[in-house]
């Protein structure tokens, strides 16, 4: 996994130079996924993303996590369409999303539905496939505070669980974030992880390329 991780960050130095390919590298102390801590004390991440003029987009994204024994890679794989609904009043969302940890139990693919807003509101529905698992997630960028972006997020979970979501409760979070310059962004994740019940206080550094 070390040298998958190695090749794609290769990838960000040659790809970013073709039309529509964008990448981006990242550092936490603790990566966070829908208000679960995904165990890694230390965690870096990379993607590299393909977006075209029509709307269609893909991309390929992984993360360190430590989920004990051998798990101790994400790799994310996705594909959607994205265009307005209505002309600078809503656009719409319809992806799918594949998660690979190592060809573990922990696998599992997604059918995502969004709605984004002008106002600044996003709502996302998740459906782990041949499953009655879902998550709404709900993303409020509050408009009137400008010295940093903060974002309110909330999730529901419904189903019975799965391996990977076990029996966990609705959760809030918040989180800002900051634009160095047009490369360099910095970050603060700030909530309850659901998985301990403990506070998680999640900071970033990341860059675009």
């Amino acid at each position: 996994m070390k040298h998958f991780l190695t090749a794609l960050v290769l990838m960000l130095t040659t790809t970013s130079a073709f039309a529509g390919f964008t990448g981006s590298v990242t550092a936490t102390n603790d990566y966070i996924w829908r208000s679960m801590g995904q165990g890694a004390d230390m965690a870096f991440q990379v993607g590299i993303d393909y977006e075209h003029d029509s709307g269609f987009y893909a991309g390929v994204w992984t993360s360190d996590i430590d989920f004990g024994g051998d798990v101790d890679r994400e790799i994310d794989y996705y594909a959607g369409y994205s265009t307005a609904l209505i002309e600078g009043v809503v656009d719409i969302d319809v992806g799918y999303i594949q998660y690979d940890y190592q060809g573990s139990a922990f696998d599992f693919k997604e059918i995502m539905y969004g709605l984004s807003f002008a106002n600044g509101l996003t709502v996302n529905y998740y459906n782990v496939e041949s499953s009655d698992v879902s998550t709404i997630e709900v993303i409020y960028a509050v408009p009137f505070i400008t010295v940093v972006d903060v974002e309110l997020i909330a999730y529901d979970f419904e189903g019975n669980g799965t391996e990977v979501f076990g029996a966990v409760e609705d959760s809030i979070a918040i989180r800002f974030s900051k634009s160095v310059d047009d490369n360099v962004s910095l970050g603060l994740l700030v909530g309850e992880d659901l998985l301990t019940g403990s506070n998680y206080y999640a900071f970033s550094f990341g860059v675009e390329i």
